[in-house]
């Protein structure tokens, strides 16, 4: 590496780092790294240079043309930049981070690998709904994506409720206009068919009234299985005949 005396830049600013200082200096628009021996580490690259550690230990984030990345104490790129914006770890999940590419968002990992690839609409704090799971949205429809990336649910639900509200582990869904059931292991335990679901046990203990296009109701259990063919125009529980003399 060539050592460069100080006066060949305007001196910007001093970021420390693991005991080392490090001089972030500018020629005309454009900004690079120094050591603290004068020890260009990076030329003047980047359009902006944000302080080492803000986001992670040893990154710096830099920018060139509105595009964004990360940058190591070496001066090596360890995220490209091609992303519109990036978030910070621990802003949705402690190992992960928001990136945002053309209006897209995703998220990569402290190595700077994409584990989740930008190609989402929105994306939700994991634990809103399920501890490992993150609510994701594309063209107004809804999944679930977990840590790993991996898609747990695909983006095609209009409606995803909360956990144990009808039943414990269940989250009603609605596809289409119509309603059913997934489970917090991932599963749909009541396929989306249902024009309407009752809560649980307002009829019977552990089922729940169901109804269908044509106005016609029936029963579910608690397993998911349809136990009352939606076949009747109504069905309501006896009621107690109250004495006359009360």
């Amino acid at each position: 590496m060539k050592k460069k005396t100080l006066f060949y830049y305007a001196l910007f600013a001093i970021t420390l780092v693991s005991a080392q200082d490090f001089f972030i200096v500018k020629s005309g628009d454009l900004y690079g790294i120094l050591n603290n021996d004068g020890i260009e580490i990076l030329r003047p690259t980047y359009h902006s240079i944000e302080n080492y550690g803000l986001v992670k230990k040893d990154w710096a984030k830099v920018e060139f043309d509105g595009k964004f990345g990360f940058i190591n104490k070496e001066g090596e790129v360890v995220v490209h930049l091609k992303y519109d914006d990036l978030g910070v770890f621990g802003e949705y999940e402690e190992s992960l981070l928001k990136i945002n590419l053309l209006g897209k968002y995703g998220f990569i990992d402290k190595s700077g690998d994409v584990v989740t690839p930008p190609i989402y609409d929105s994306l939700g704090n994991f634990g809103n709904f399920h501890k490992d799971w993150s609510l994701v949205s594309q063209n107004n429809l809804f999944g679930f994506v977990d840590k790993s990336g991996k898609v747990v649910f695909e983006p095609k639900y209009d409606l995803i409720e909360q956990f144990d509200v009808y039943k414990k582990g269940w989250a009603r869904i609605n596809e289409n206009g119509k309603f059913g059931f997934i489970s917090r292991e991932g599963r749909v335990v009541v396929r989306p068919k249902y024009i309407s679901i009752n809560n649980f046990n307002e009829y019977r203990k552990g089922w729940a009234r169901v109804s269908v296009e044509n106005n016609k109701f029936g029963f579910i259990n608690s397993d998911g299985k349809e136990v009352v063919p939606t076949v009747y125009d109504n069905v309501e529980v006896f009621k107690k005949k109250i004495p006359a003399d009360q």
